[in-house]
């Protein structure tokens, strides 16, 4: 992937996916810094499909509820420079590995936790990246000075 050579070592970087073929020797090769506890969201395919099918049980909804909290907890511990988002509604292209015929906007998904909206307004659109995903850099801090 073109983006990740043009990153410095020791960047902290994340694909917010249902799945990462190839990702971790792309992390290796180009010696970033892997910033999730997760490998892929794997877990998404099973909760996507009960609420697009409107029978969501108990427990798919605690773990909704956890992923994002656990997404919104590795983005404030890691705080990755880059973070590339799978664009899973678009139907120009072939569906996101793992959600078949499922699409879904997986930012607006994890936006529905405002704990997640706000740790994502830390990041601002840079560019598309490949046919599938966009990458977003994270924002310099703002220093407010007194007056």
């Amino acid at each position: 992937m073109a983006i990740t050579a043009e990153m410095p070592k020791g960047t902290a970087f994340y694909i917010l996916s249902p799945s990462n073929s190839l990702l971790f020797d792309m992390v290796l090769n180009h010696r970033l810094v892997w910033a999730s506890r997760f490998a892929h969201l794997w877990m998404l395919e099973a909760i996507l499909q009960a609420e697009r099918d409107g029978i969501v049980p108990d427990n798919l909804a605690r773990e909704a509820q956890w992923t994002r909290a656990a997404v919104v907890e590795d983005l404030q511990r890691w705080r990755p420079d880059v973070v590339l988002v799978d664009h899973c509604e678009d139907l120009s292209f072939e569906p996101c590995i793992s959600l078949e015929s499922l699409r879904v906007d997986l930012l607006e998904w994890f936006k529905r936790d405002p704990a997640f909206a706000s740790a994502w307004s830390n990041y601002v659109p840079e560019r598309r990246v490949g046919l599938t995903r966009s990458g977003v850099r994270r924002q310099p801090a703002r220093h407010v000075s007194a007056c």
